[in-house]
């Protein structure tokens, strides 16, 4: 088994963007950008350089009132995480 290490990252929005149609949206279509694990994408990138096994992409609700945020969390390689 691999040793595996989780790196977060978070990227918040006023919870006053526009409306809450406009921010679903934008928070969706960063989401999608971001997780997407087709040819030329971030994941791609980063697991051809041996840095990642994996990425995911969530909406954290925790806060809404106050804001909006969007987590992604990779999962490092150990030479991802030396690289980190």
């Amino acid at each position: 088994m691999r040793n595996q290490t989780e790196l977060y990252v978070w990227f918040t929005f006023p919870a006053d963007l526009e409306n809450t149609v406009s921010r679903s949206l934008t928070l969706y279509l960063i989401a999608q950008i971001l997780g997407h694990e087709g040819k030329g994408s971030l994941y791609q990138e980063l697991k051809r350089r041996g840095l990642i096994l994996k990425i995911e992409v969530s909406e954290d609700s925790q806060f809404r009132t106050l804001l909006s945020a969007l987590e992604v969390s990779f999962t490092l390689t150990e030479v991802g995480l030396h690289h980190y």
